[in-house]
């Protein structure tokens, strides 16, 4: 009677796939770090309504501005932080390949490295990564989207829409990449332009009300998209 030979690599696939049944530290401290943001936004309502009440309203608007220039900057971070997470796992065969993984581009020294230090090529491809993407944002909601199709076979885009609004946090007729759009516009403005429009000398109108929306909706992108990206490494895959 034969005996049933697996390969090496066989066997550790399977490993593998016995060990991603949980959410890792590395995937933890990335939300919790990104949560840990909009708390930080979060508590700064306080301080609004303390303005507010005292009738300094360029200073509470000012910090309403703030805000949205820094939840932008924390769904940057997450981004870029997930993505080299995803991207190792994919490596590792830890999430399932797409065809933008394939398509990917990486430099010769990543390559030259890897033939002569092959114990330590994840730490050379972690730093690739980072140093590839370092010069890019990850706001633009068709760049976020690029990325997405790199690191997961689903449409997370669509699928965070929905939640979205079965959550009731956009309203059924809003497409979320416009939003996104919008917020991101928004975040340009501040940042480049002190929230002024070309060819005028006041500051657009910025309301509690209309930042507590973007914050909203931004957060619970994230956690949308997290939640997918968790749930694909539960899955078989080949």
């Amino acid at each position: 009677m034969k005996k049933n030979r697996t390969s090496l690599y066989n066997r550790e696939t399977t490993k593998r796939r016995k060990n991603v049944h949980y959410i890792d530290k590395e995937a933890k401290d990335i939300i919790l770090g990104f949560r840990k943001n909009i708390t930080r936004i979060k508590e700064q309502y306080k301080i609004i309504d303390y303005l507010m009440n005292k009738q300094e309203y360029e200073a509470a608007n000012d910090i309403l501005r703030f805000q949205i220039v820094y939840v932008m900057s924390a769904l940057d971070f997450f981004l870029h932080e997930i993505y080299v997470y995803c991207f190792i796992k994919i490596f590792n065969n830890e999430l399932p390949k797409t065809d933008r993984y394939y398509e990917y581009r990486v430099p010769l020294r990543l390559i030259e490295q890897a033939l002569y230090d092959q114990e330590n090529f994840e730490m050379y491809l972690t730093n690739a990564l980072i140093e590839l993407n370092s010069n890019l944002t990850f706001m633009a909601p068709n760049r976020i989207k690029e990325l997405l199709n790199i690191i997961t076979p689903e449409d997370e885009f669509t699928i965070a829409e929905e939640m979205l609004k079965k959550k009731g946090i956009i309203k059924p007729g809003v497409r979320l990449i416009r939003l996104l759009d919008e917020i991101y516009d928004r975040r340009n403005k501040i940042a480049h332009q002190t929230d002024i429009n070309h060819g005028c000398d006041e500051k657009n109108i910025i309301t509690k009300q209309e930042v507590e929306y973007y914050v909203d909706v931004i957060h619970n992108f994230v956690e949308e998209v997290f939640k997918i990206i968790i749930q694909q490494t539960r899955k078989d895959f080949k």
